[in-house]
């Protein structure tokens, strides 16, 4: 080993250059004597830049560039936006360090936790971090940061005397001007993707868990993670004696939320998991509701609501993720009644905030500041609200994971429950999915030991559901002709019945008047002369079954039906395939004469009704549109059944299920007298669940089969869209994965390809699919190809998809 003149050891061949501490000026600029080296994640929207960069701190900035702040520098000769990771006082980079141009904000916006969730998040979805960014954090606003900033820190104060809590809010305190600055050098190693957090993240204590009254798996009680996602050194369940009243810690409902706690009374292993998350506990539960309709509130707001009252009472914070703005606004009336109200700049002393995308920029980015800065500690909104910073979290609930609304429209396509998942990996918090009809991919967490399943008893099942009644093609011959119509006898024996005694709801599958339209002689489709597209009639063009062509309209282009002539046979009259609600309301208008009738849905004049009153009247609605029935609906009538269980889709009958369900859960009790008539001659498997109304029993069942054909949520698939080539290229770095199935590529008519971006080659798709416990290799490996592709300018052509919805 060789030496220099000056007696310094020479570093060995082959080994890296050990780090250089920077100080001084750079640039001209004068530089900050402590922690003078800030790492950021720029906006740069590339994939093969996806890492951490090293800039100089300015003197000027010094108190203000703090982790998770947003800052300006200088990137490939441009200025852009970038989030601070965090600060040292050593770079990799052997240059010299150009430093910030400004700092956008000192408030921080991503904390440790949000930093690593994002980090985690992208490399689930084979996604940029600066792309799960724009999901998680909304664009800033001056105005309402600053009006956010000049109120108090209003915090619990049974928060601020715990020790827990104070610990893990020292990492939560950069948005603050008398913050103190990160100290120590930047992480070397860290995670495999080469960052990771540093502070009271890492090293705040993991809560063990227990038993109660009911043996919860271990699995669902570990903090950190299940068997399956290789936490093999993760801690084991703490022993509680069975049979325990209450754990160490927990808290006695007040009297405001008392008949809201009542409601776990109904769930074995209910009192246990609010016991648990009194206590402190990473508890996990996947919760299928039972219906109680004759309730002022529903049972799943009851249960969020004082599961989110246990955890505020013993000084922690709770996130609420709901699909849409009805469940937001009928959430935050339930708060109310327990004596939580909402912060705003004007009512500081608010307990909650929404954050919803309807808000607009400024009152949404106004409430996700306040939660960052620690003013609430509870958030009530729709699928980014899972992202929300809330400090010390001890509860994600969320409801209707299975909703279309909580998976992401932009790429990446991140949906609530995985980010859910990921972060109580993280956080060690407490999960609760609460639904009507317990989706395939939450039951799946429950076989894995991730999660518990909290179902009532077959008895009070069969005292609190309504009956339902499945009129299938036997029942139709029973009808005889009238059977084969599209509301057989039996539907309007029910309806009748039912507006005896109350409201009766009727759940058609679409909106408008007549949908789609068909020859009148040979049944073939109509379509557009134009644009290929269907066929539709709206409101006062319809008086018969037989239509004239020239009063259809496309639902493409608009463009009137005009001299249609069918191809098939030469015939210009039309008749209906596919009715909607407005013209099931007048038909059921005409056969009801002297009852009321009201319409619910985006399609409607009247949009979407939030509730009705006892009175008997008709309610005709589209899926998730169904409007709350003062004590319920007496009775309710579920048409085109078969229609909505039809598609080429793989998850057509499970939403369809999940929608029946849930329409039918609005309905009063079979003691009450509450019935429900479906009509279904298909979707054998999912009307017999709805009939002895057990959703968890049909997730089980389908889930089992689908383990067997090897389809999600058994497996998992990335999708690649693009020019032949590109993706034949890209498949044959892929087929060295163990155990992976590799489908075409094939012909796609949407392959993906950018407009600005066009290609002669056709446009094909290729599916990849590996076992589930391998879905990070392949993410790992799909992220790669996007950095290949981006790196030599292909990404434009090239798209890339993990968990594809249309296989």
């Amino acid at each position: 080993m060789a030496t220099n003149d000056a007696g310094d050891q020479l570093a060995l061949p082959g080994l890296p250059r050990p780090r250089q501490r920077r100080q001084g000026r750079s640039s001209g600029v004068p530089i900050a004597a402590t922690n003078p080296v800030v790492r950021v994640i720029p906006d740069v929207g590339v994939a093969h830049l996806d890492r951490e960069f090293d800039y100089a701190v300015p003197v000027k900035h010094d108190n203000e560039v703090v982790p998770g702040a947003r800052v300006r520098v200088r990137f490939g000769g441009r200025d852009v936006d970038a989030l601070v990771v965090e600060r040292g006082d050593t770079t990799d980079f052997e240059g010299e360090l150009q430093p910030i141009r400004r700092v956008i904000s000192p408030v921080c916006v991503a904390p440790p936790a949000t930093l690593e969730l994002c980090r985690r998040v992208a490399d689930y979805y084979a996604a940029t971090v600066a792309d799960v960014f724009a999901v998680a954090i909304p664009p800033r606003h001056a105005r309402a940061e600053a009006s956010v900033l000049a109120t108090g820190v209003a915090r619990d104060s049974g928060a601020a005397n715990d020790p827990g809590v104070n610990e893990r809010d020292s990492a939560w305190d950069g948005g603050r001007a008398d913050a103190p600055r990160a100290s120590g050098a930047l992480v070397d190693g860290g995670s495999a993707n080469g960052w990771r957090a540093s502070g009271a993240l890492a090293d705040a204590p993991r809560p063990s868990c227990a038993r109660a009254d009911v043996p919860w798996p271990s699995g669902a009680l570990v903090d950190g993670g299940s068997a399956s996602a290789g936490r093999a050194d993760a801690p084991r369940a703490a022993a509680v004696p069975v049979g325990s009243p209450r754990v160490p810690g927990s808290a006695q409902p007040s009297s405001a939320g008392a008949a809201f706690h009542a409601v776990w009374g109904d769930y074995p292993g209910g009192s246990a998991f609010l016991n648990r998350i009194a206590g402190r506990q990473g508890v996990r539960a996947v919760w299928q509701v039972l219906p109680h309709a004759q309730h002022p509130w529903p049972a799943w707001v009851r249960g969020i609501v004082s599961a989110v009252q246990t955890v505020t009472d013993v000084g922690r914070g709770a996130v609420v993720v709901v699909p849409d703005d009805r469940d937001v606004t009928l959430l935050c009336a339930a708060l109310a009644e327990i004596g939580l109200s909402e912060w705003t700049p004007a009512s500081p002393g608010g307990s909650y905030v929404r954050l919803q995308a309807s808000q607009g920029i400024a009152a949404r980015y106004g409430a996700y500041v306040a939660t960052a800065t620690g003013r609430v500690r509870v958030v009530v909104g729709t699928r980014s609200a899972a992202f929300a910073p809330v400090a010390d979290l001890g509860l994600i609930a969320v409801w209707d994971d299975a909703d279309s609304s909580h998976r992401a429209e932009r790429f990446p396509r991140t949906t609530t429950l995985e980010v859910v998942r990921i972060r109580a990996e993280i956080e060690h918090c407490a999960v609760l999915l609460a639904s009507d009809a317990v989706s395939l991919r939450a039951h799946q967490l429950t076989d894995d030991a991730w999660a518990h399943l909290l179902t009532a008893p077959r008895q009070l099942v069969r005292h609190r559901a309504p009956r339902v009644n499945a009129i299938d093609d036997l029942e139709r011959e029973r009808g005889g002709g009238e059977g084969h119509t599209r509301m057989p006898p039996q539907v309007w024996r029910t309806i009748r019945d039912g507006l005896r005694s109350g409201p009766v709801l009727v759940q058609v599958p679409r909106g408008g008047y007549i949908v789609a339209l068909a020859c009148a002689t040979c049944r073939a489709s109509a379509r557009c002369k134009k644009c290929e597209g269907p066929l539709q009639m709206t409101a006062g063009t319809a008086q018969n079954q037989r239509f004239d062509a020239a009063n259809a309209q496309c639902a493409w282009c608009g463009a009137l039906g005009g001299s249609w002539r069918c191809a098939e046979c030469g015939d210009t009259h039309l008749r209906s395939v596919r009715i909607g609600s407005q013209r099931t309301a007048d038909e059921l208008g005409r056969a009801f004469p002297h009852t009321a009738v009201r319409v619910s849905g985006l399609a409607s004049s009247t949009g979407v009704i939030d509730a009705v009153s006892a009175r008997p009247e008709l309610v005709v609605a589209t899926p998730g549109a169904e409007p709350r029935a003062a004590g319920g609906y007496a009775a309710a009538a579920l048409l085109d059944a078969d229609a909505m269980a039809a598609g080429a889709h793989l998850d057509t009958e499970v939403r369809a299920f999940a929608r029946w369900i849930r329409a039918a859960s609005l309905v009063r009790s079979a003691d009450e007298g509450g019935i429900v008539s479906i009509v279904a001659g298909g979707a054998v498997t999912a009307v017999q669940a709805l009939v002895r109304w057990d959703p968890a029993g049909y997730a089980a069942r389908e889930l089992a089969d689908r383990r067997q054909a090897h389809l999600p949520p058994a497996v998992r698939f990335a999708a690649l869209y693009g020019p032949s080539f590109e993706v034949a290229d890209a498949v044959s770095h892929l087929r060295g994965i163990p155990h992976a199935t590799i489908l075409g590529p094939a012909p796609w008519e949407d392959g993906g390809a950018s407009s600005q971006a066009p290609t002669l080659e056709p446009s094909v798709r290729a599916l990849v699919c590996v076992p589930h416990q391998q879905g990070a290799e392949l993410a790992h490996l799909m992220r790669t190809q996007r950095a290949l592709a981006s790196a030599n300018r292909r990404l434009g052509q090239t798209r890339i998809e993990l968990d594809p919805q249309d296989l």
